[in-house]
């Protein structure tokens, strides 16, 4: 979930959880990333990406890639020229754990959730049942726990 953090003027600010792409032992990635809930976001679901896997910078990210439709990449005017393969690899990967994101965007289970199964702390089964039952409700809940993989578990949640 979104988490407010107090600065020194005590003005609070947005936190996300984030990944280094070095970390992510799942998959092998050339990028760190940002991501949250939606609550209290005025914007669609979308994740913050910087094409480093070693270091996450608020200040150095690239851009931003909206977690729906055509996964649209909006790059940030950083001076740093950042190919169309990485975005689309980078695009492949969100398309493939949208589930995960999405259920965390919609506060289904826990950003801390999707960052431990992503490091390969935590087993898939262990994804499914931190799924909030007062959530999705009982029904797709029940169904949730029956899913083998992240590709039932994406055709059980979308259906």
């Amino acid at each position: 979930m979104i988490k407010l953090i107090s600065t020194q003027n005590q003005v609070p600010i947005f936190g996300m959880a984030n990944l280094r792409g070095k970390q992510v032992t799942r998959e092998k990635l050339d990028f760190s990333f940002y991501f949250s809930c939606g609550d209290g976001v005025n914007h669609a679901n979308r994740v913050k990406i910087c094409f480093d896997p070693n270091k996450l910078s608020h200040r150095e990210f690239d851009g931003y890639m909206e977690l729906h439709g055509d996964y649209s990449w909006s790059p940030n005017d950083n001076g740093r020229h950042i190919k169309a393969k990485q975005v689309n690899k980078a695009r492949e990967f969100f398309k493939k754990y949208r589930v995960l994101f999405n259920s965390v965007w919609f506060e289904s289970i826990p950003e801390d959730v999707v960052q431990d199964y992503l490091r390969g702390l935590i087993d898939f089964e262990d994804v499914l049942v931190a799924f909030e039952v007062s959530v999705v409700g009982e029904e797709l809940y029940d169904r949730i726990q029956l899913c083998k993989n992240l590709t039932e578990l994406t055709q059980t949640v979308e259906e």
